[in-house]
């Protein structure tokens, strides 16, 4: 993993909705409302946030690697997959085992 030369709100800036889930595990930790008074309701909470954070994470993560893909593919005088061209091993005649079902070579 490369050391990025960008603060990590910059960082966050390209991904509006990791920024969201940071928000809300931020917001589940400060709790100004105390809505939470037990530790189970704050650790129910915090397991959905930081699911909700890795499907995120996973789905920006596929996006930017699909991105990258797709611009790999379309640069000039790359040469894009098509269909094959061999049909296959060519038959040069009959073999002396085809016509035999007893499994013993034809004489």
């Amino acid at each position: 993993m490369a050391t990025p030369s960008l603060s990590l709100e910059e960082r966050l800036s390209s991904y509006p909705q990791l920024r969201e889930r940071i928000e809300a595990l931020l917001a589940i930790v400060e709790d100004p409302t105390a809505e939470m008074t037990r530790a189970d309701e704050a650790e129910r909470q915090v397991i959905a946030e930081v699911r909700r954070l890795g499907n995120e994470a996973l789905c920006s993560w596929a996006a930017h690697h699909e991105a990258a893909q797709r611009a790999t593919v379309e640069q000039p005088g790359t040469a894009r997959a098509g269909e094959k061209n061999s049909t296959g091993i060519q038959r040069s005649g009959k073999s002396a085992w085809s016509s035999n079902s007893s499994g013993r070579r034809a004489t």
